[in-house]
């Protein structure tokens, strides 16, 4: 790019950031005495010192060169947008307490939060005409360091993005994602996926998006960039080593409504249940290992969740349950898999039969979901056996209600409640009895329907996994 007027002998980097077709117009009708600092300074804008020295002098010789007054109004507004810009670069470079501390002495604020207060104002100040767009990008990069994630403008709100994700995957894990959304993820609600899974991913695109806008930026058009590559670096490794495991939108799902929080489930697959027919898809999970998602189905050749694979159900059933062969062949590609079951509209005996059908076909059932109200997955940890069992608490389903057997305590019986809408299960009544325990078992009539079963198991899902019993 060609210097901006003839006192600058060589391209000055932060008005390397503005429109070129606008560069024309900064050329200056003032003296000379009245552009010595802002050469000056242009001249040793090209490389920050973050820990003292040359910046932050410079930085008090603009605030007093704007204070001073008297200067054309270029001139003026030329001075308050360098005053502004550098104040927040250092500010949102400053990684320890005694930097942040020096840009508050040059700023003059009495606090932290005095200090961004001035420099958010300056940069409003200064964000007009041709500076309007580098002093929105900052403002943009204070309110995402610290505030809901909002889209990058540019390099200095890219990079705030990208630190604010790396810091939150380094210190909670993906899953800590959605919940710095803020309005990045509005029409999240057409995604496949639930809302959390959608706006992680998101994010996580986003955030890739701002490291190529970064490094679309030479280093020698703008000291910010140059200070900021080897963090950008540093970050970018953290985000490539995030694997997501996005759970699937449940309005086309056949699962039983519970009532409790969500719980993200780490299988690698789910097994629905219905009345007719059973249905089986798998996660996807999504990898950023090459700088951009990818998505792999968790279990190779089967449909990935929302989209499913079925198989229709007997009409009628032995007496005695036992694997259903047509299950077990259904389940063959599944093998080795873990998988979440769960379902609907199917009575207790056909749950029974597909864990067989399971442990037949080698697939590892190894979590119980449900629905939650608000339309999110929730799964407990699930452990079958057969036969005997020592559980602490030991619940049996019947048609009739519930029991609970409490070692060293005896039995307790909570019977159906008579509403206006007929009987129903007195889960109330069965969790003020069956309280949380290490261990808890959980055996059933096979007649019972399996959403009662289902709501059962979360109302006393205990703090390690749930046992469930087979005949």
């Amino acid at each position: 790019m060609q210097p901006y007027c003839t006192f600058m002998p060589r391209p000055r980097p932060l008005l390397r950031l503005l429109p070129a077709l606008l560069l024309p117009l900064l050329v200056p009708s003032t003296s000379f005495a009245d552009r010595s600092l802002l050469d000056r300074a242009h001249d040793a804008l090209h490389h920050y010192e973050l820990d003292g020295g040359g910046t932050l002098e410079l930085l008090a010789e603009l605030n007093a060169f704007v204070a001073a007054g008297d200067h054309e109004p270029a001139v003026a507004h030329e001075a308050e947008f360098l005053r502004a810009v550098v104040a927040s670069d250092l500010w949102l470079l400053a990684e320890q307490s005694s930097q942040r501390e020096a840009v508050q002495r040059a700023v003059g604020g009495a606090s932290a939060e005095e200090t961004e207060a001035v420099i958010v104002g300056r940069l409003r100040d200064a964000a007009a005409g041709i500076y309007a767009s580098v002093a929105e990008d900052s403002l943009r990069a204070l309110e995402v360091q610290s505030g809901p994630l909002r889209a990058p403008m540019g390099s200095r709100s890219a990079y705030a993005f990208v630190s604010r994700v790396a810091e939150a995957v380094r210190e909670d894990g993906a899953a800590a994602l959605s919940a710095l959304a803020g309005t990045l993820c509005d029409d999240c609600d057409t995604s496949p996926f639930d809302a959390p899974s959608a706006t992680a991913m998101r994010i996580m695109d986003v955030a890739f998006e701002s490291v190529a806008r970064i490094a679309a930026v030479p280093d020698d058009a703008d000291p910010f960039v140059e200070a900021i590559a080897p963090r950008v670096a540093a970050a970018e490794a953290v985000l490539r080593a995030v694997s997501l495991r996005p759970q699937p939108r449940l309005d086309a799902l056949s699962l039983a409504i519970t009532e409790t929080q969500s719980a993200p489930s780490s299988a690698d697959g789910l097994v629905l249940i219905e009345r007719a027919r059973l249905c089986t898809g798998a996660f996807s999970v999504v990898r950023y290992d090459t700088g951009t998602s990818v998505a792999h189905p968790a279990v190779q050749g089967a449909a990935v969740l929302p989209a499913v694979d079925c198989v229709a159900l007997p009409d009628s059933y032995r007496p005695f349950p036992g694997p259903l062969e047509e299950v077990v062949a259904h389940l063959a590609r599944y093998r080795g898999a873990a998988m979440a079951v769960g379902g609907t509209g199917a009575e207790g005996h056909v749950l029974t039969r597909v864990l067989m059908s399971a442990m037949r076909a080698e697939v590892p059932v190894a979590s119980l979901v449900g629905r939650t109200p608000a339309g999110m997955l929730a799964a407990i940890p699930l452990r079958t056996v057969r036969g005997d069992d020592r559980s602490a608490i030991q619940v049996y389903v019947r048609l009739g209600g519930h029991s609970v057997l409490i070692r060293g305590a005896g039995t307790r019986t909570i019977p159906r409640l008579r509403t206006e809408e007929g009987f129903a299960f007195d889960y109330e009544g069965l969790r003020s009895v069956a309280r949380r325990s290490r261990t808890t078992s959980l055996r059933y009539m096979h007649s019972v329907p399996l959403d009662e079963l289902v709501t059962t198991a979360f109302a006393v899902a205990p703090e390690t996994h749930l046992t469930l019993v087979l005949p």
